[in-house]
């Protein structure tokens, strides 16, 4: 059995072993001890792994604060602290949770921003879970992730044309993509080139700022789409 005074190291043989022993884990309490140190976000993430009530506990003893806190530190942490973000979110109470928490969604798309190619896409997969929250989505466009989005769609990213798909059944980020410098030329670039899911969710955000802006309409029809 897991004591509550177990070491980090020992926690972390138990969490990354089989399913039974990363349930003594989330048992004991001692998962707190985890929580402390962010930098053990692929324990983390493991824990995610067993089920839907784990994922609920995990948020309850909170993770998202320690995840978050990963996700600010940059470089191989935050995309696996963005990833185990992603699991807990496929729960739909803790989509509400995540995205009320202060840091989760800024954080993310901070990382989105400044974050390397592996970082950036791990982030908008978060933001993806996320945003199938309506809330979420506004939320997300107002820490500034439509313009992020669009710059990591223009450089071949199709996940992040999924997240836009999402943003843009707003109202509010229906505004925010029809400001974003180029793009028409983004999403004609994925709705020529991308895979058969990014040409649909280009085509369907193309659709809807084309609904929201006459002069997008015309250049959309200018560029031969």
């Amino acid at each position: 059995m897991v004591q509550p005074s177990s070491s980090v190291p020992a926690l972390l043989r138990l969490a990354k072993s089989v399913a039974a022993e990363r349930r003594e884990v989330l048992e004991s309490g001692d998962t707190a001890v985890l929580l402390r140190h962010a930098a053990e976000a692929w324990a983390l993430l493991l824990l995610t792994l067993d089920g839907d009530d784990a994922r609920v506990g995990l948020v309850a003893d909170g993770a998202v604060d320690a995840l978050s806190a990963a996700v600010r530190r940059g470089g191989a942490v935050a995309a696996l602290a963005a990833t185990a973000l992603t699991s807990l979110a496929t729960v739909d109470v803790n989509k509400c949770s995540i995205g009320a928490h202060p840091s989760a969604i800024p954080e993310l798309v901070g990382l989105l921003r400044r974050g390397g190619p592996r970082e950036r896409r791990e982030a908008a997969t978060a933001l993806y879970e996320l945003c199938k929250l309506p809330e979420n989505r506004r939320r997300a466009v107002r820490e500034g992730a439509a313009p992020a989005l669009a710059d990591f769609a223009a450089v071949g990213s199709a996940r992040t044309v999924e997240v836009l798909g999402l943003l843009a059944k707003c109202r509010e980020g229906r505004q925010q993509l029809c400001k974003i410098p180029g793009i028409v030329s983004v999403l004609s670039g994925v709705a020529g080139s991308g895979n058969s899911r990014a040409i649909e969710q280009a085509v369907l955000v193309l659709n809807w700022i084309c609904s929201e802006s006459n002069e997008l309409a015309l250049e959309t029809i200018k560029a031969g789409i």
